[in-house]
């Protein structure tokens, strides 16, 4: 059972991870906290000139792991989307924090795969206290041969 204090903890120790690497990239980068009606709309916002960029980071722990977890359903009894679905980020940050190894996409295209495969793969259920999170294991070859990475060169043209 995974617990979600600690799974946050986690969370926490890769977002700012990733923070205090893009801002040793000098960009213009800060924490989102949530909104006034508790609605997670990101991790990090990056900002340029007049435009905004948002990104999503999801931490994993697993090292050597052939796999990407797709989550479909960040609570399953309430019929919540999971965090890609739901995402109103421009950029996806999938970071495994034992492995220091980054991975980025850019969510709308992640979205669109999604939508079109998980049909295809059988869903994990997780529990966690209270609620259940269901998600689709997906083999990091796959996604990279049919979403495609943006590696980091391409990520700091389009931001900087």
């Amino acid at each position: 059972m995974f617990k979600f204090g600690r799974q946050k903890s986690i969370g926490d120790k890769g977002e700012n991870k990733i923070y205090h690497f893009l801002h040793d990239h000098d960009l213009d980068v800060e924490k989102i906290s949530y909104d006034q009606n508790n609605h997670h709309n990101g991790d990090l916002l990056i900002k340029k000139n007049t435009k905004k960029y948002i990104i999503e980071v999801k931490t994993d722990l697993y090292v050597n792991s052939r796999n990407f977890f797709l989550e479909t359903n960040s609570n399953y009894e309430s019929g919540t989307p999971g965090c890609i679905e739901a995402s109103k980020s421009d950029f996806i940050f999938y970071y495994f924090i034992n492995e220091e190894k980054l991975y980025i996409f850019k969510t709308s295209n992640l979205k669109k795969w999604l939508t079109r495969n998980k049909a295809v793969f059988i869903n994990k259920n997780v529990k966690n206290k209270g609620y259940t999170t269901r998600g689709i294991p997906v083999d990091k070859q796959i996604i990279i041969d049919e979403v495609g990475i943006c590696n980091f060169e391409d990520f700091l043209k389009e931001v900087s």
